[in-house]
């Protein structure tokens, strides 16, 4: 429940960068669903690691069909910049510094719109970092989405829990 982070004084933004209360649903209570196109993330930051070796583009979306992005997604305040493209909102307290935006997708609740976001950024003063793909369903695609799956081969071959990712993005055995 984020009204418990805040009722002890710590956002849960200054360690997790994201929170639900600037998300909502995805695929959830009938609010973008799958049949309207929804349920993955759209790529933002194409030529960040995380997307390494996955053939994306900005724009493309990213596990759809197994609906990644449901079905409560989190964000960071995000708002427009002067080319339509999202990013946290300058204007924005209790965040880490240096969040980039991954991917997005829409979300909202009964009362609000707002989006759900992959993001990462640097945390602590030893060489942290955050990745939050800011989704309860995120694994979902881990065993039918190639380009998912190689995203997160990425992270653990980034943050060290493997030493290289298998080659089989495509699943063919």
């Amino acid at each position: 429940y984020t009204g418990l982070w805040d009722f002890i004084g710590q956002p849960e933004t200054r360690v997790m960068g994201a929170s639900w209360k600037f998300g909502g649903y995805v695929d959830n209570r009938g609010i973008y669903t799958k049949d309207m196109g929804y349920g993955g993330y759209f790529v933002e930051d194409e030529l960040h690691w995380f997307w390494a070796g996955t053939g994306v583009t900005e724009g493309d979306q990213v596990g759809q069909a197994a609906g990644i992005a449901g079905y409560e997604a989190d964000a960071p305040p995000l708002v427009p910049n002067n080319f339509g493209k999202l990013v946290v909102d300058p204007a924005a307290s209790d965040l880490p510094v240096g969040i980039q935006v991954l991917g997005t997708t829409p979300a909202a609740t009964s009362t609000t719109e707002g989006h759900g976001a992959i993001i990462h950024f640097p945390y602590g003063d030893n060489g942290g970092e955050v990745l939050n793909c800011g989704s309860v369903d995120c694994s979902e695609g881990l065993s039918t989405d190639p380009v998912w799956t190689k995203a997160i081969l990425n992270v653990f071959v980034n943050f060290g829990a493997i030493t290289n990712a298998l080659t089989d993005y495509d699943s063919d055995s």
